[in-house]
């Protein structure tokens, strides 16, 4: 998994500041006789058929980002981005201007350890009014919190439950 992470950024420098195609970036790890490199897997560890992204597939989808106005390497806030990953500042992940990754939020917040910060729907509808997030797409089970947390702040909510 490290070794792949470690391709994965390297590749992705190719992309980024050498202005390399992704089949360019990742041709330099063809000759390597080593075990092929792992396919990302979802937090819980996933690795099901359909839910599998290999490297290639992740340039290319930073490739497109970059090609589409998306991501700009030079518009991107280190300090934003590092603040906000902290889980007590709400574990965000904003890294294009048009999509924002987070931890799904439960019914009360609680602290469990240094990185098991969890929280509201309210907590989370403050940031997202300050930074113009219109909308949330939930991807996980509707008990997990209600959505009026968002709608009552006028953010739209939809649900997106995938098995």
């Amino acid at each position: 998994r490290m070794r792949t992470n470690a391709a994965f950024l390297l590749a992705s420098y190719l992309v980024l500041i050498e202005n390399m195609t992704p089949e360019e970036a990742v041709e330099g790890f063809q000759g390597f006789n080593v075990e092929p490199f792992r396919d990302f897997c979802d937090v819980l560890g996933s690795t099901e058929r359909g839910h599998q992204l290999s490297i290639l597939a992740s340039l290319k989808g930073l490739h497109r980002a970059l090609k589409c106005g998306l991501f700009d390497l030079n518009k991107f806030d280190v300090a934003r981005y590092e603040y906000y990953d902290d889980p007590i500042n709400g574990d965000l992940h904003w890294p294009c201007s048009k999509l924002l990754a987070f931890k799904g939020p439960v019914s009360e917040s609680r602290t469990e350890g240094k990185d098991g910060s969890t929280l509201t729907p309210e907590f989370y509808a403050d940031i997202f009014e300050r930074n113009g997030v219109s909308a949330v797409v939930r991807l996980n089970e509707p008990e997990t919190y209600p959505a009026a947390g968002f709608t009552e702040r006028g953010i739209a909510h939809h649900d997106l439950f995938f098995e």
